[in-house]
Order: structure tokens, then sequence, then C-alpha cells
């Protein structure tokens, strides 16, 4: 299963592009789209700090409403807005219904597929998240500043976007202790 990619299609999103580490600017620029990239990264990326206890991840599976999902998703909502608005040059009305049709693709999914069926096993959601973290950090544009918004600095280092024998090491070595409680 690649959830990442599962939403992005269902969304009906461009492949998500890596950043390169060096410049802070997508790969492939003309397959990359701010909007689209910028919302989804940052649910993502607010998904998987939000469940990172598990108590936190059982009340987040359970979530069935799109507006209590992205209140629970983002502890400061109205910042994420601010962000991601500020940062694809659009306003804070247009970020927010684009990041409600991420949610509600995000609550199709997990309801209507493999994943339903998948997810009922205990811990698998918390560790369906783990293991897409490493695909989600290198496809966070640098200014958007997701470590700043999620209070988790690791989130922008640029090891997360180098490719390569020692920082996939790293990648996992970190992938191992930021799993939740």
């Amino acid at each position: 299963m690649n959830f990442s990619q599962d939403l992005q299609e269902l969304l009906n999103y461009p492949a998500l592009q890596k950043m390169d580490a060096t410049t802070g600017k997508p790969e492939n620029e003309e397959l990359y789209d701010v909007v689209s990239q910028s919302v989804l990264v940052i649910f993502l990326s607010g998904l998987y700090k939000a469940t990172r206890t598990k108590v936190n991840a059982e009340e987040i599976q359970k979530e069935q409403n799109v507006k209590d999902l992205l209140n629970k998703i983002f502890d400061d909502k109205a910042a994420v807005l601010t962000a991601v608005a500020e940062f694809t040059k659009r306003d804070e009305k247009f970020i927010n219904t684009q990041l409600e049709g991420v949610a509600n693709g995000y609550l199709k999914m997990i309801n209507q597929s493999d994943y339903a069926t998948e997810l009922k096993k205990e811990n698998s959601f918390e560790e369906l998240l783990s293991s897409e973290r490493i695909k989600i950090l290198p496809c966070l544009p640098p200014g958007l500043q997701t470590g700043k918004l999620f209070n988790d600095e690791t989130m922008d280092d640029n090891t997360n976007k180098m490719e390569g024998p020692i920082s996939s090491l790293m990648n996992k070595i970190e992938g191992v202790f930021s799993k939740g409680d």
C-alpha cells in the first residue's frame, strides 16, 4: 500500500514532486502544482504528527466529519491555512476548501477500500502513517516551514530531501525514533 500516492490519485492530483535539497525547488518543475502539493503534504504531515500517540490515532481514525477531522489534525488550523495561503499566493478560504477536499478524499479512501480492512488491525493506522513519513518529507516545500507549523524541526531538515546510502540510513534511523507511543 502506498497511502500518499493512493490519496493523490483518488484526488486526481499530479504526482508529488520531491524537492531538491540544495535549491529547495521541485525536481521536476513541469509536473509541480504548488497548491495541490502544498495542501496534500500539509494534510499528510499533520495527520502523521497528530497520530503519534495511540489515543490520538484511534480518535482520528474514528472521525468521520471533515471539519472535525481537520481540527483534530491541526492544533492551530488558522496558522496552517495562513502559511499555505501565503506560500501558494492563494486566499485562505480557497486553501480551506482544498484542505477539506483532501480530508474528504482521505475519509472516502479509509472507509471504502482495502484500507478499511487493513486499518482494523491493531496499530496498523500508526504504522501506516509512520511508513509514509519517509515518502512525504522529501516532498515538503521548504517555503511552507512545516517544521515550525508542527513544532518539529526534523520535518524541515534537508537530510529528508537527500538521497544516497548515508541519507537513507539516517532517515531509517530517524523513522524508528519517530514512531508513536
